[in-house]
């Protein structure tokens, strides 16, 4: 049986990419090159996507009124199981407007050893250009334990 939340997609939403918050993120995570903190225009750090949906949107344990909230799913024991960014092109740079939407690909269910029935959501992240053409793509695994492990 196919979960209901299987293709909900939330709205889009606008992230500008900002040369200040680029150089921020950087420094917060010790990437000292000069494509992201001595250019004009920086590029992004690889994993500088993530920040999109919890500054400027929504994300799947923050939904914030989206048709994401109306999901039917206990969100108070989420753990980050994966995360992969896959970028068609060059990275985001300093300056970009970029469509940004996320939508849940899968849903399924584990029994796990300790920490009982593991719920399992993949989602998926989109954005793309002011013309519509997709840029990046973040890819999400969440876990929702049963119970707290440990």
């Amino acid at each position: 049986m196919t979960h209901p939340a299987i293709g909900v997609r939330g709205p889009k939403f606008e992230f500008v990419v900002e040369r200040g918050k680029i150089r921020e993120f950087a420094q917060a995570i010790g990437a000292e090159h000069d494509a992201y903190l001595s250019v004009r225009d920086p590029v992004v750090p690889p994993t500088f996507l993530t920040i999109a949906g919890r500054l400027w949107g929504y994300t799947f344990d923050e939904p914030r009124g989206t048709c994401l909230a109306e999901i039917d799913f206990d969100r108070s024991l989420l753990l980050n199981a994966e995360e992969e960014f896959e970028y068609f092109g060059d990275l985001p740079k300093a300056g970009m407007r970029l469509q940004v939407y996320t939508e849940i690909k899968d849903v399924y269910e584990k029994r796990g050893k300790r920490g009982g029935l593991l719920s399992f959501v993949i989602i998926e992240t989109v954005f793309e250009s002011e013309t519509g053409q997709v840029i990046a793509v973040q890819r999400q695994t969440v876990v929702k334990t049963e119970t707290a492990p440990g």
